[in-house]
């Protein structure tokens, strides 16, 4: 199973850090993927962009800086031209309310946690609660959560 830490976070949800590519890095130097979330802006030189960040655009990061990570990197493109462009390189999904929704790779971001997910999902538990009372870990492709930490202590306890 492949453990994913959520915007960056190991150890629970440090908003001011989320999405930062420093905080990104030190997960991914830890041995876990990591969410992240992504827009492409085109500036007024007409020039994309590409910057992490849930409620809008923050950290600009480059689409070298991404390819390098691509193996650890679960991406939530926040816009349609993010996903337009990133989706053949990189797995991509967008998701906001559905019970689920496919990503660009082949594997499904499931939402319903209610549910045992088919081989090539890939849950969301943020919280500690979700980790302690949900059933089906052992079925998750990968798990994506503010604790990996605390996940990995669940799955080797």
């Amino acid at each position: 199973m492949i453990i994913i830490s959520h915007r960056g976070n190991i150890k629970g949800p440090e908003s001011d850090k989320e999405n930062h590519p420093e905080y990104i890095d030190r997960a991914i130097s830890k041995g876990f993927d990591v969410e992240i979330d992504i827009w492409m802006i085109t500036n007024i030189g007409w020039t994309n962009k590409f910057y992490l960040g849930h409620d809008g655009p923050e950290y600009e990061v480059s689409k070298e800086w991404l390819m390098e990570r691509r193996d650890k990197l679960w991406v939530h493109c926040k816009n349609l031209k993010a996903a337009s462009y990133l989706s053949k390189d990189l797995r991509c999904f967008g998701s906001e309310h559905d019970p689920f929704c496919y990503m660009s790779q082949g594997h499904i971001w499931v939402n319903n946690v209610d549910v045992k997910p088919p081989e090539n999902c890939v849950i969301p538990l943020l919280g500690l609660a979700n980790i302690k009372t949900y059933r089906f870990i052992e079925s998750a492709f990968a798990i994506c959560t503010d604790y990996p930490e605390e996940l990995l202590r669940k799955i080797f306890n």
